[in-house]
């Protein structure tokens, strides 16, 4: 058995998040049965970084597989081209020690989340055009407010009882284009809808939904209620960080930029 790392891209639109679940395509799924089509029906199970919503796009996932045979990287990463369905590609497979985990190695995960100026026929499933007026310079004012370490339970949907709810965000950073604004954010974890619920709260900001000091109250008690999340369809997992990366572990530019 070898254990191999996969560098992964998939446009969630068509799929119902990362996570295999019964009757239901997802991105696990599909890339598994792949693996179980090119090693001759051995069933061949991924462990994915961490988990996408329905409907969230990613630029750089990465899973590790133990396989039951050494296969050539770039032998292998064509016969994925041929098995993968549209809207899934493995970009990058490389052997790595039995030791790597993709989840748990993890150093940072980097996101980003697209706002639309204007509807866009081709960007509207990967954009949220807000359908109230906000004011982006209340927006670009109130995020760095999020930057550091905090309590960020109300802002994820479901935290599990057992796991810590603090996180650190590092990067916030907002970026002007033709079709509207993006954000990039950088954490060493994120709970669950968490990165959603930052932008649906910033974004009632921007709308006079909420008043800023709502967002400094619930970062400093760790309580309380947060806006309501973000649409799926702008976010995207842009990369995962680990110790082991080089040069060719480096997205490739997308439709939100390239994370700097």
């Amino acid at each position: 058995m070898t254990r191999y790392r996969l560098n992964i891209e998939y446009d969630g639109t068509f799929f119902r998040g990362w996570q295999m679940q019964p009757d239901a395509p997802t991105v696990q799924e599909e890339i598994e049965r792949a693996l179980t089509t090119l090693f001759g029906g051995r069933e061949i199970r991924i462990m994915g970084s961490g988990r996408t919503d329905t409907g969230v796009h990613a630029v750089g996932q990465v899973a590790h597989a133990e396989l039951p045979e050494d296969r050539d990287p770039g032998k292998l990463l064509r016969g994925l081209e041929g098995q993968l369905p549209e809207g899934v590609r493995v970009w990058r497979v490389e052997p790595v020690g039995e030791e790597f985990h993709a989840r748990f190695d993890a150093r940072e995960r980097q996101y980003a989340y697209r706002i639309l100026k204007r509807p866009n026929s081709f960007l509207g499933r990967y954009g949220w055009l807000v359908p109230y007026p906000v004011k982006m310079e209340q927006i670009i004012d109130a995020t760095p407010l999020l930057l550091g370490k905090y309590n960020f339970r109300p802002f994820s949907t479901r935290p599990d009882d057992e796991e810590s709810t603090d996180c650190e965000l590092r990067t916030l950073e907002w970026r002007e284009d033709r079709f509207g604004w993006v954000l990039h954010l950088a954490a060493d974890r994120y709970l669950r809808r968490m990165v959603r619920t930052l932008v649906g709260t910033l974004v009632e900001i921007g709308g006079g939904r909420r008043e800023v000091e709502t967002l400094q109250t619930l970062l400093s008690q760790g309580i309380g209620r947060a806006g309501v999340p973000a649409p799926p369809q702008g976010l995207a997992l842009m990369r995962v960080r680990y110790d082991i990366d080089d040069a060719e572990d480096s997205p490739e530019p997308s439709l939100w930029g390239e994370f700097s």
